[in-house]
């Protein structure tokens, strides 16, 4: 008797734990216990659950919408773009209602040349917001030095690509007929920033995540467009998207266009690649000046934001991924509390010093932690066979935040506290990002 039990005890002691059964709510199965575990936790928050926050949290009866969070009464492009584009192949009513409501605060206040925001710009054509409520869009970034700022191009085009993404998923013939002119008038506008060499030329604060772009500073002050690597990749993620929507609603030249914007952009990317061809600056000036490469006297670091989106949204070929990726995943500075922040070293080149406040290294756009660009990350992380360094992202927001009920964004001092940190309960919703990229 004392043999067997010393027998079953070894074998306990040498048997690969991940291999035990998991039974769950959502999951059950074989393998990893702890993964499984996390993917049923992860679900849960898209449910009301009784020991964590869920989505339903972001509800506003007033509106039948979801707005960012009880502090941030409006939504955002770049903030729900992760969470959004994450969830939305399982999302469910009526959260998929709400969503669409919120959305259509953009689409509703499309520019139009004459409709005037609440900082008093007249959007162009086809610009889309910052942040919309049910009766306004702000078509500039809205912090820092918003007259010096660019129009919201990259937010707009995800806000495009969350709203094609949602009509691919439902196939609403009905819905895309409605949007794809909105969807046109966008491109135009992307198009009319088009220079000869197949790059798109853009301000200040017209990036994801803005407003930590500056531009071109010119000798003598003053910040003149550039070319800005995510706006070419953000680009053809929405191009990709729109032929298919075309293709969907049965109009093959309008396809064709957008093919042939599609192909001539992504044929110019290369120009975009640090010159050691492992991954994409941040910007390149019209004289031939970089930034972000690594190891640069001036501009020397690495933005996060438009490599893991040009590998997790299928920008990039499995080849260049893999080598993207095996780039940002050696880079310890990135990651130092498992979530990616947006870039390192600190910036030089933002429309305000790196000085100690709001733009200092480590606490806001400057190389803080942003779930709505995790979720991105996350996507990057499985597409190129990373499961564990998921499983890390998803463990760190579930015991650090998710659990302490703890939910803010952005996460400061490099992705370790929370922004609002006297607030005893925090609810935004970028940190659905996190759990819907570990779904997906």
């Amino acid at each position: 008797m004392n043999a067997v039990l010393v027998a079953v005890f070894c074998a306990l002691l040498t048997s690969d734990v991940g291999a035990l059964n998991f039974e769950g709510l959502w999951y059950s199965g074989d393998g990893d216990v702890e993964y499984l575990d996390l993917l049923n936790v992860a679900r849960s928050q898209f449910d009301p659950e009784p020991t964590l926050q869920s989505s339903s949290m972001l509800y506003q009866a007033d509106y039948n919408a979801v707005f960012e969070g009880p502090t941030w009464q409006a939504w955002w492009t770049q903030n729900s773009y992760g969470p959004t584009f994450a969830a939305l192949p399982f999302m469910l009513e009526p959260m998929l209602t709400w969503t669409q409501v919120s959305q259509n605060f953009w689409f509703d206040h499309i520019g139009n040349g004459q409709r005037v925001d609440p900082h008093g710009d007249t959007g162009p054509v086809g610009c889309l917001c910052d942040d919309g409520g049910p009766t306004y869009c702000r078509y500039k970034q809205g912090d820092g030095i918003v007259d010096i700022h660019d129009w919201t191009l990259e937010e707009t085009l995800s806000a495009v690509i969350m709203q094609a993404e949602l009509l691919l998923i439902s196939r609403n013939a009905t819905a895309a007929e409605f949007y794809l002119p909105l969807f046109r008038e966008t491109s135009d506008l992307i198009e009319s920033r088009r220079d000869t060499n197949n790059l798109f030329l853009s301000g200040p604060a017209s990036n994801l995540l803005a407003p930590s772009y500056g531009g071109w500073l010119l000798p003598n002050g003053t910040r003149a467009h550039a070319y800005l690597a995510g706006l070419s990749v953000s680009y053809i993620v929405a191009l990709d998207r729109l032929i298919e929507l075309e293709n969907f609603a049965g109009s093959a030249a309008n396809a064709s266009v957008y093919q042939q914007r599609h192909d001539t952009a992504f044929a110019a990317l290369p120009t975009l690649l640090a010159p050691t061809g492992d991954y994409f600056i941040k910007s390149l000036d019209p004289n031939g000046a970089m930034h972000g490469v690594l190891g640069q006297a001036m501009h020397g670091y690495i933005e996060a934001v438009v490599n893991h989106d040009a590998v997790g949204l299928n920008v990039v070929d499995d080849a260049l991924a893999e080598t993207i990726m095996a780039k940002l995943t050696s880079i310890p500075a990135l990651r130092p509390y498992n979530f990616t922040i947006t870039s390192a070293p600190s910036l030089d080149d933002m429309e305000e010093p790196a000085n100690p406040g709001l733009w200092q290294f480590g606490y806001w756009v400057n190389g803080g932690a942003w779930s709505t660009c995790e979720a991105r990350m996350i996507l990057a992380y499985y597409r190129t066979g990373r499961f564990d360094d998921a499983k890390s992202s998803m463990w760190t927001m579930l015991n650090n935040f998710a659990r302490k009920f703890r939910m803010a964004n952005p996460l400061t001092n490099f992705g370790s506290q929370v922004y609002q940190p006297d607030g005893p309960i925090h609810t935004v919703t970028d940190n659905w990002g996190v759990t819907g990229a570990f779904l997906r």
